[in-house]
């Protein structure tokens, strides 16, 4: 089974990394402009 956001991920250019345990990080995160926010755990 293909990932429905397969190819949104593979065109991303720009990856922002944030750690999970900081939610209050999120709402920056996703006005960053970054193509895909990846929390870490």
């Amino acid at each position: 089974m293909i990932h429905p956001y397969s190819d949104r991920i593979a065109a991303a250019q720009t990856l922002l990394f944030v750690p999970g345990d900081r939610p209050d990080r999120f709402a920056k995160a996703a006005s960053s402009g970054a193509d895909l926010g990846c929390p870490t755990i």
